[in-house]
């Protein structure tokens, strides 16, 4: 799984922003939202808040984790685990 497909996990190629999800798709696109946001809430707590500045200024997600402490790989590895 890359960046791409955790931002469009239907696989559209694209970075899912601005894309429309209706019925099962929302509700699996919401569930998994909140399984991501749970594992960089419990990772980083209130270092959450600089990763979002990070992101705010335009950084990737991957290098913004990576300035908080958390590497790519270990969120990527522990969402794909709990959504299994």
């Amino acid at each position: 799984m890359d960046a791409d497909e955790l931002a469009d996990p239907a696989g559209g190629g694209g970075t899912g922003v601005g894309r429309r999800f209706h019925g099962a798709d929302a509700r699996i696109a919401y569930d998994e939202s909140v399984v991501a946001a749970s594992i960089l809430i419990a990772h980083l707590g209130s270092n959450l808040v600089l990763l979002l500045q990070d992101l705010d200024r335009g950084s990737e997600f991957s290098l913004a984790l990576t300035g908080v402490g958390l590497k790519y790989a270990d969120f990527e590895g522990e969402l794909k685990r709990r959504l299994k």
